[in-house]
């Protein structure tokens, strides 16, 4: 797999890094991708087919994404598990430990001290 010639398999043409402009300093200056897809060549040449060029384009601003995306999904999928009460209940919860969360931040900040969280599971 060595030399400047690409490897062509399964609808690929795998070239390394360089060839595509990936410095010395690049983990992926010796590494071969295919030029039309990006893939990386597997080591054992078992590459499923080449699924053509790829693109690169922004979300639309109307689509929620990460945080907002999971939140809304796990809130449609708990509404078909619980009833509306079991629900505001939760909310209503996690806005008071919000609450409390931010009303300690306070109090740390005006003493200026730093609090130390226990963050396993059962602490305090």
């Amino acid at each position: 797999m060595s030399g400047d010639a690409p490897i062509k398999s399964n609808g690929h043409e795998f070239v390394t890094g360089a060839a595509l402009g990936f410095g010395p300093a690049s983990i992926l200056h010796r590494a071969h991708s295919c030029r039309r897809c990006g893939v990386m060549l597997r080591r054992d040449g078992q590459n499923g087919p080449c699924a053509g060029p790829v693109k690169v384009e922004t979300r639309e601003a109307d689509k929620p994404s990460g945080y907002d995306a999971v939140y809304d999904a796990l809130t449609e999928r708990a509404k078909a598990f619980v009833s509306r009460e079991a629900v505001l209940e939760v909310i209503m919860a996690m806005g008071r430990v919000q609450e409390q969360h931010e009303q300690r931040r306070q109090r740390f900040a005006r003493a200026g001290t730093v609090e130390l969280v226990n963050t396993q599971e059962g602490g305090q």
